[in-house]
Formats: C-alpha cells, sequence, structure tokens
C-alpha cells in the first residue's frame, strides 16, 4: 500500500489563482492542514483492510463549519493516491439499488437525480406500488457485483450523512441498509471496501440504530474546530499562495486567526476576501485592506449563519431563546436534554411554547453538539453571541416579555438543578440586561476604526 507523507497536504495548485468576489462553503478546502488523528485513523483502517480484504464504517459528525466535507475529499484524495477506487454515494444508497447502481456509475453516465427520482418511486417502495421491484438488484447485491469488477480497494464517501435520520429508514429499507452497512463493517464482501460517512448532529447515533456502533479505533469522532498551528498554516498559505502576498504576514495572520477562532468554514471564507484583497493591492499589505477584508469577513460570518439556521428551520423566536439562555449562563456552557427543553419552554400565553422535539431538532440540525455525558452545547464561539444578537434585538422591541422569558427561564434552570451562578443571576437582573446583551454581543472593533459587531441584516448595530 503506498504510505502518505504524515502531516500537511496542499490541495492546491502552484500557482496563484484568479478570485471572484464569491465566498464557497463547501467542497474540498484549497489549502488543507491538520487533522492529523484523523487522517491516521483513515490510513491505518485502509492499510487493513487491504491487507485482510476486509473493511470497515468511518463515521464522523461535527457543527456545520467543522470541516467535515473538506475532510472527506481530503481522505478521497488520498485514497486515489493509494490507488483506491473512490465514489460518492447517496443516503438512500443504502437501500435503494437502483441509486446505488447510479452512484457507482462513472460521472459522464449518471442520470440526474430527478430522473433518477421518478424511475426509482416503485423500487424502493416509497410509493408502495409492485413495479420494477422484482427485477431491481438488492443494494448488496449490486454492491458485490461492483467489486468484483472494480479489482480495486473501494472507498465509498456518503456526506450530509444526517438525512439518514431526517427520512427515518424504516421496514424493508432498514433491513436493507443493515444488511449492506454490517456486510461492509465486518469485511464479508471479500474485498477491501471502507464507507466513510459525514454529518451533522445524529448520524452517529442514527447509524447505531442502523447497527453500526461508534467507539474505537473504527470512529472517527466529533470534528471541532483546527489547532492553532494547522489553523494559522492555512491562513498563511491564503495570503501567501493565494494572494501572492510580499513581505511578514505575521499581523495579517494573528488578526484573521483571532476572528476565526480555528473554524474551518470562517478561515475559508476569511482567506479568500484576504487573498483576494492582496491581489487588488499587487501583494502589499495594507491597513486599510486589512480593514475591508474584516469588514467583509464579518458580514459573511453572519450571513453564514442566517443562511444556515433559515435552511435549517431554526425560527427566530427559537433563536432568541438560545439568545437568552447564552446570557442567563455564560460562554461555552452545556445543557442536559431536561435543562433545554425545560428553558426553551418559557413561552406562554401570546406565543405558543416549542415543540418537545425541539432540542432534538436544533442538536440534529447541526447548531448544538453533544457531548459523552448526553449534554448539548453550542460548539462556535461567534454563533453564540450571533444568537445573543437575537436577543438583544428582542429585548429592545419588548423588554417586558424579555424580562418575563428571563425569570422563566431562570426558574426552569433550577427546578432542572442548573448550577447558576449569582453573578449570572445579577447580570440578567432587570436593571442590568440592557449592559449584559450589549457586552455579550459584542465583537471586538475593528484595526484602526470604531467599527462594531455584524450582526445579521435585520438587526441595528450596536451602539
Amino acid at each position: 500500500m503506498k504510505r502518505f507523507k504524515r502531516g500537511v497536504h496542499e490541495v492546491a495548485g502552484r500557482s496563484a489563482p484568479r478570485f471572484i468576489e464569491r465566498v464557497h462553503d463547501r467542497g474540498a478546502a484549497r489549502y488543507f492542514h491538520g487533522r492529523r488523528k484523523e487522517l491516521s485513523v483513515f490510513e491505518t483502517l485502509c492499510h487493513a483492510a487491504t491487507e485482510s480484504d476486509g473493511g470497515t464504517v468511518l463515521i464522523t459528525q461535527g457543527p456545520p463549519g467543522a470541516g467535515k466535507t473538506a475532510l472527506l475529499h481530503e481522505c478521497a484524495r488520498l485514497a486515489r493516491l493509494w490507488g483506491w477506487q473512490v465514489a460518492d454515494i447517496q443516503p438512500d444508497a443504502l437501500w435503494n439499488g437502483r441509486s446505488l447502481r447510479n452512484s457507482l456509475r462513472p460521472p459522464s453516465r449518471r442520470w440526474h437525480r430527478f430522473e433518477l427520482d421518478s424511475l426509482s418511486a416503485n423500487v424502493a417502495g416509497i410509493g408502495g406500488g409492485g413495479g420494477w421491484r422484482s427485477l431491481e438488484m438488492a443494494p448488496i447485491d449490486r454492491l458485490k457485483r461492483y467489486i468484483r469488477k472494480a479489482r480495486k480497494p473501494v472507498l465509498l464517501i456518503l456526506d450530509e450523512a444526517q438525512i439518514l435520520h431526517q427520512v427515518q429508514v424504516m421496514g424493508a429499507q432498514k433491513t436493507a441498509a443493515m444488511t449492506m452497512l454490517k456486510a461492509i463493517h465486518n469485511g464479508d464482501l471479500g474485498h477491501p471496501v471502507v464507507l466513510l460517512a459525514a454529518g451533522l448532529g445524529h448520524t452517529l447515533a442514527e447509524f447505531s440504530r442502523l447497527g453500526i456502533s461508534r467507539g474505537g479505533v473504527d470512529d472517527l469522532a466529533d470534528l471541532t474546530s483546527l489547532d492553532c498551528k494547522a489553523a494559522r498554516a492555512v491562513i498563511r498559505d491564503w495570503l501567501k499562495k493565494g494572494g501572492g502576498a510580499k513581505g511578514d504576514v505575521t499581523d495579517w495572520m494573528d488578526v484573521i486567526d483571532r476572528e476565526t477562532e480555528g473554524w474551518p468554514q470562517h478561515i475559508s471564507a476569511y482567506g479568500q476576501r484576504a487573498a483576494l484583497q492582496i491581489q487588488k493591492d499587487g501583494g502589499m499589505l495594507i491597513e486599510d485592506g486589512l480593514l475591508t477584508v474584516l469588514t467583509k469577513g464579518r458580514k459573511d460570518k453572519s450571513r453564514y449563519y442566517a443562511r444556515r439556521l433559515g435552511r435549517n428551520h431554526i425560527l427566530r423566536r427559537e433563536r432568541e431563546l438560545l439568545g437568552l439562555l447564552i446570557a442567563c449562563c455564560g460562554w461555552s456552557k452545556a445543557w442536559s436534554p431536561i435543562q433545554l427543553a425545560s428553558a426553551l419552554a418559557v413561552l406562554e400565553g401570546e406565543l405558543n411554547a416549542p415543540p418537545t422535539d425541539t432540542v432534538e431538532m436544533i442538536f440534529g440540525r447541526g447548531v448544538m453538539a453533544g457531548n459523552d455525558n448526553g449534554d448539548f452545547r453550542i460548539p462556535i464561539p461567534s454563533m453564540e453571541r450571533f444568537l445573543v444578537g437575537y436577543a438583544r434585538e428582542l429585548l429592545r422591541q419588548n423588554e417586558v416579555l424579555t424580562q418575563e422569558l428571563v425569570a422563566g427561564m431562570l426558574a426552569a434552570l433550577k427546578r432542572t438543578n442548573y448550577p447558576l451562578s449569582a453573578e449570572r443571576e445579577l447580570a440578567v437582573s432587570s436593571d442590568r440586561l440592557h449592559e449584559t446583551l450589549g457586552e455579550m454581543a459584542e465583537v471586538s472593533p475593528l484595526p484602526g476604526s470604531h467599527e462594531s459587531a455584524f450582526l445579521p441584516d435585520t438587526l441595528p448595530q450596536p451602539p
């Protein structure tokens, strides 16, 4: 098996390209550093699968912007270097033989998704009709036929795997998915096959429901922010290789590192902005240029959160309640499911209480991350500030309601034995609530200016 050099891997061309005024938040990372532990686990298991003609299922999950898709692309790149055959599959390929067949085809021969859905409705049993069901091969048999022809180890890539939880795989579909997953995971195919899956919250739990338990070396665990060394290496590449910066880039690296807090999506967004600005300035590192990068970067960050929350149907009232919960408890706190449900169910009277599955929905859609104790927390500091901005706006619009919600939330937390400190209770008291929310929603001013936090476009700027 071909070994790869341990350390960092660049996924970019050598020349600095011209950038357009647009920020991409998905796909392969242009500059990839870090994730050595995850890549080491992947290498070890691929090597073991090759030696034993076996296989396994590797699963990772994490919040939006943690670099899950970039990690999948890096693993796919390495696998191709080792001589593996790589195929991207859709979630329904685990139980739908036609979808699996389409995923395993060369890209030029694949059906469009709408064609596939219309052709496979009866095959998957979605419509309840018989149709071609008897003619369609089961996914496990389809995979066996594929690997007999492959003559290479096979890596299957499944991104956005949280969809498995959203569609609630049941009945015959669940049986077919479990049969396929267990055959891969137990190495029963007589051929090296690895399934690498990634998604938001519930991904690990859903695979466990399908018979693939987490734990040990087979688990890539939860992705969080990059370590400081890796984050700074990516930023430096964006400045030097992407933008062609001349001279010492340390000051720019320091500022962008503080702004992005190690989160790959934000590093990529700020990096693209910085590379474009440096190119416009002819490779010079100008202070006004850095100010422009941070101004656009902060707007990009807020729009990203607003888009992610809106796309995942996290309602404005739920955002406001989460912001108030952060204000009541402080930064980077964790809550049990009962504590969260109690705190988010304080709406009464003119407003309807959230549904009973609100906590699970918020977790499953990437706003929160779980830990080994079963508690939930908001993993991204800048997302916490973003949510506090909604609470601050609610206070401006309806001070009486906001104070009632805070009082109800504090009472709910106490009933569930949450360790509230006297300092936090004082901070959200009626006479200090404006000051507390203002300080928490604020971010550091831009260098050389008096500009303040970039909250959502619908919210006013802090004074």
